[in-house]
């Protein structure tokens, strides 16, 4: 469950002698429940989950949202720059009130959980959404407290780091166990589903088996054909094999050669679907007998790894991403990187909007051309050889070109920006480098087949 009073009460603690005077750099919001707060001391996180909320300093946050949330916004807009000046909270009680110069953020670790910006004069100026009945431009009164009394948890070493770690391993567990769930779910409504289609295959069998004398009876009707007259329902004939009489259904609207063609044809029926049929039976079995088993396996998986042969198989990322990048050139460079060039303005547009912070951006100056990007995956150093297989390649696909020779920039993704209102593939970079590049040198680019 969500931190108890107590031991927000020993977090605050931490954090009054910690992070007090602390100005705000960022504030992000990873998911509706939380958000970090970024100093250059040091990150805050604050989770008004109602099963994991919890507040804390942290060493590390992960990736964190590219583009803020509206709340997010609203948070950086009214407290960037500003210096926290103290924590708040009533005894027994988990709402947290954490003052700003200027402002007081609320957080409340009971439902309806959620997060509320008050200006100086106590009027909301941004909340979030999360059930709260209050808007902005209204004024915010503090519930009543309880006046219980209240001691603080006690932690060994600092509360922040005890409570992440702690957290951590709900987290982790509580993931575990939702995925077990799902595949047990998943896995028995499959193995339910092979056994409806198996009762269904199983009744389509024996409604085929009243075809299966059909050949036998169209062979009598050929003995006997000259018996055979449009308008019968039924004929009986006797069998030279056994001497007993055969009764035959006929279609009385159909003549003697038809009703013998109609014969044949449903003894064809049964026989191609009977093999169709008994075949699908057996897939069907088999299928059966193996979601049986993952049924059993998964009831006794007793960690994540347990759980790793029965998750649904994915398309290999660079297969995803290749798909997803389809509109551009793709070439790879001699040292195994990606390299993607665009091939308009609004493609340029495009690729840079697509591509990770960590990724290489390069392009002619002072001249029109295409952008070209290197994926750098998780590398962080990229060859000097890709750089100028990149660079060479802006150059190719720039007005440029002609030339053969030219000066291309290149920098992070993270340091291009698309201006307001800029026309298609116009961008503002900073923190450049340059390379000098020249066309008649062996290119050793080779492009994606």
């Amino acid at each position: 469950m969500a931190m108890t009073s107590g031991e927000l009460a020993a977090v605050l603690d931490e954090l009054r002698a910690r992070t007090v005077g602390w100005r705000v750099k960022k504030v992000y919001q990873p998911s509706p429940h939380e958000l970090v707060f970024s100093f250059n001391n040091g990150r805050l996180l604050i989770s008004v989950h109602p099963r994991f909320g919890r507040m804390g300093l942290i060493q590390e946050s992960g990736e964190m949202p590219e583009k803020p949330t509206p709340f997010a916004g609203l948070l950086r807009k009214h407290l960037s720059g500003c210096a926290i000046e103290g924590f708040d909270k009533e005894p027994g009680e988990r709402l947290v009130r954490i003052r700003f110069s200027g402002h007081s953020l609320y957080c409340r670790f009971y439902a309806p959980c959620g997060y509320l910006l008050t200006d100086a004069a106590g009027m909301v100026v941004a909340v979030n959404d999360l059930k709260s009945p209050l808007k902005l431009g209204m004024e915010f009164h503090l519930p009543p407290g309880r006046g219980s009394a209240e001691e603080s948890a006690r932690y060994e070493g600092s509360p922040s780091e005890a409570t992440e770690r702690e957290y951590e391993e709900k987290i982790r567990v509580s993931g575990f166990e939702e995925e077990k769930k799902s595949l047990l779910s998943a896995a028995r409504a499959e193995r339910k589903r092979l056994a409806r289609l198996m009762a269904a295959l199983q009744g389509d069998r024996e409604n085929l088996a009243r075809y299966e004398e059909c050949k036998r009876w169209g062979d009598l009707c050929r003995i006997y054909y000259a018996e055979l007259k449009r308008g019968l329902h039924e004929i009986s004939l006797e069998d030279p094999a056994t001497g007993e009489p055969v009764k035959i259904t006929l279609s009385p609207e159909l003549g003697p050669a038809e009703n013998l063609e109609l014969l044949y044809k449903k003894y064809r029926k049964f026989k191609t679907g009977m093999e169709h049929i008994t075949a699908a039976i057996t897939s069907a079995a088999e299928k059966a007998e193996r979601e049986a088993a993952k049924v059993a396996a998964l009831e006794k998986a007793g960690s994540a790894e347990d759980l790793v042969p029965f998750r649904s198989p994915r398309p290999a990322t660079a297969a995803r991403e290749k798909q997803k990048r389809s509109a551009f050139r793709s070439f790879v460079s001699a040292d195994g990187f990606e390299m993607l060039v665009g091939r308009s303005g609004r493609e340029n547009d495009e690729l840079v909007r697509k591509s990770n912070g960590n990724d290489l951006w390069f392009h002619v100056r002072d001249f029109p051309g295409s952008h070209v990007v290197v994926r750098t995956g998780k590398k962080t150093d990229v060859p000097s050889g890709t750089i100028a297989e990149a660079a060479r390649l802006a150059l190719k696909h720039s007005s440029r070109a002609r030339d053969g020779k030219g000066t291309v920039v290149y920098t992070f993704i993270k340091h291009v920006k698309k201006p307001k209102n800029a026309p298609p593939g116009s961008v503002l970079v900073t923190r450049e480098k340059t390379v000098q590049v020249h066309l008649g040198r062996d290119a050793k680019e080779r492009e994606n087949r």
